[in-house]
C-alpha cells in the first residue's frame, strides 16, 4: 500500500488569478483547440458520446465550431447511418426550425474536414464486433474513432489499438478513459492520436462512489498534459491532444481545464439538456428539463443488453452511473456560445490571445470551502433557457397529460416530446 503525498484537486478547488492584460476586447481571444490529427475546432468543446449523442447533436456541434461523437449502443448499421447523416448534412442550414440550425449571428466557424464536410467522430468498444464496427464507421465517413472503455490502461485496449492500427493504418484513434500520466504515456506508446481523461468526475457517473477509485479531475488533467508534453522524451513520439472529459458544470470549468493545457473539453450533462440531444423532455417538481443517464447506469446496461441480444437481470447489475434530469439549455448553438463566451472572457482576464498563451500565463490559487461558496452559490443558472411552449403542448398532447402546473408526482417525469421535439 502507498499513499501519495500530493493533494488531488477538483475543478472547484482552484481559481484562475487575473493577470496584467493587454487584451482589451472579449472578442479578441481565439480559443481554437487541437482535436485530433490534422483537425482543430474553433469552439474547443465536444458533446459526450453518451446515448443522447446522435446525428442531430453531431450536426449542431460541428456547425457551432465543436464536434460530436456518435455513441455505440446501437447496431453497427445504425451507427454508420448516424455518421452518414452528419456527413451528408450541409455545413450551414437555412431552416431556423431545423434541429442543428445555427444562426449566423453567433459567428461560429463550422468544424469541417479536408473535403469541406462537417466533422464527426464515432465510438467503438474493445469486445466482439470492434473491427467490423470500425470498418463500417470509417467507410461511412467518420473522421476519427473514439475507443471507449471505463479504464483504458489494460492489455485488451492496447491489443485492440494494435489491431486497429494494423487494419486501418490511417484511422485516427481517440482513446480513453484514463486519469494518470503513466496511463497517457502507455496509450501514446501504443498509437493513440488523442487521449481522453476522466475517471469518475461526470455528474451521471458513480464510479468513485461505488469503487473508491478515481483522480480529482483538475489534477488528472494536469498530470496527463505533463505526460503528453514529455512523450517525445519517453516514447519517441510527439505529444498528442488531451481531452478533459467530465465534471463540467459551468463555463468556468471549461476555462480552467483549457488553462491546464487540455486541447478541448468533453461535456455531458449540459449538452444533454439541449434541443438537439436525443433525450426525453420531462416535467418534475423542479420544472421542465431533459432526462439522460450514465453509460454505466442500470438503465444503460439494459439498452446494451438489447443491442447485444443478451439476458438482463437488474439485480445482477452493479451500476456505476445513474439517470438524471438536466435543465433545458436551449439549442447547441445557444449553449456553446455561452460556454465559449465565458472562456474568451476568462482569457482576457489572464491576458491570453490563444490557448497556448492561456496555458503559459495561467496562475491558479487554491480555494477554501468558503471561497467555493462565494464563487458558485447563486440563486440562478445563467445557462438555463425556457422550454419552448410548442414542445410542452406537444408533450401534453402526445401523452394526454394535464397542465404542467399539476402535481408533478402524478406526471412522474413521463412528459416527453419524443426523439425529435414536435413543433405545432
Amino acid at each position: 500500500m502507498e499513499i501519495l503525498e500530493e493533494t488531488g484537486y477538483g475543478l472547484d478547488d482552484v481559481s484562475l488569478v487575473p493577470r496584467s492584460s493587454k487584451v482589451t476586447s472579449r472578442s479578441a481571444p481565439d480559443p481554437t483547440g487541437r482535436l485530433i490529427g490534422p483537425y482543430t475546432i474553433h469552439s474547443p468543446v465536444m458533446a459526450s458520446n453518451m446515448e443522447f449523442s446522435e446525428w442531430e447533436l453531431g450536426v449542431g456541434m460541428a456547425r457551432a465550431g465543436g464536434v460530436g461523437i456518435i455513441h455505440r449502443f446501437m447496431s453497427i448499421e445504425k451507427e454508420a447511418e448516424q455518421v452518414r447523416k452528419v456527413k451528408e448534412t450541409p455545413v450551414t442550414g437555412t431552416d431556423p426550425h431545423e434541429l442543428g440550425y445555427v444562426d449566423p449571428k453567433f459567428g461560429f466557424r463550422p468544424s469541417v474536414d479536408e473535403n469541406g464536410r462537417l466533422l464527426v467522430g464515432a465510438t467503438i468498444g474493445v469486445n466482439g464486433d470492434t473491427q467490423r464496427r470500425a470498418e463500417a464507421l470509417l467507410a461511412a465517413g467518420a473522421n476519427f474513432l473514439a475507443l471507449e472503455v471505463a479504464h483504458a490502461e489494460n492489455p485488451d485496449v492496447h491489443n485492440q489499438m494494435k489491431m486497429l492500427k494494423r487494419d486501418f493504418p490511417s484511422a485516427l484513434l481517440m482513446v480513453g478513459n484514463v486519469a494518470t500520466g503513466h496511463s497517457v504515456t502507455l496509450l501514446i506508446e501504443h498509437g493513440a492520436d488523442a487521449v481522453k481523461i476522466g475517471v469518475g468526475p461526470g455528474s451521471a457517473c458513480a464510479t468513485r462512489l461505488m469503487t473508491g477509485v478515481g483522480v480529482p479531475q483538475f489534477t488528472a488533467v494536469v498530470w496527463s498534459v505533463k505526460a503528453s508534453n514529455e512523450a517525445p522524451e519517453f516514447t519517441g513520439k510527439a505529444p498528442v491532444p488531451i481531452i478533459a472529459d467530465g465534471g463540467v458544470k459551468n463555463p468556468s470549468h471549461v476555462a480552467k481545464l483549457l488553462a491546464t493545457g487540455a486541447s478541448s473539453v468533453m461535456i455531458g450533462g449540459l449538452y444533454a439538456g439541449t434541443a438537439e440531444a436525443n433525450s426525453e423532455l420531462v416535467y418534475t417538481e423542479t420544472g421542465w428539463g431533459k432526462n439522460y443517464r450514465g453509460l454505466s447506469s442500470s438503465e444503460s446496461n439494459y439498452v446494451r443488453s438489447q443491442v447485444d441480444g443478451r439476458a438482463f437481470d437488474p439485480d445482477l447489475v452493479v451500476a456505476e452511473g445513474g439517470a438524471l434530469k438536466s435543465s433545458y439549455y436551449g439549442t447547441v448553438a445557444q449553449l456553446t456560445y455561452q460556454i465559449v463566451g465565458g472562456v474568451r472572457s476568462g482569457m482576457t482576464y489572464v491576458g491570453a490571445l490563444n490557448l497556448d498563451e492561456l496555458y503559459e500565463r495561467a496562475l491558479f490559487i487554491r480555494q477554501s470551502a468558503g471561497a467555493v461558496r462565494e464563487s458558485y452559490e447563486r440563486p440562478f443558472d445563467p445557462l438555463e433557457h425556457r422550454v419552448p411552449e410548442e414542445w410542452i403542448k406537444a408533450a401534453h398532447r402526445d401523452r394526454g397529460l394535464m397542465a404542467a402546473q399539476e402535481d408533478a408526482a402524478q406526471q412522474n417525469g413521463n412528459a416527453r416530446a419524443g426523439r425529435r421535439p414536435i413543433r405545432v
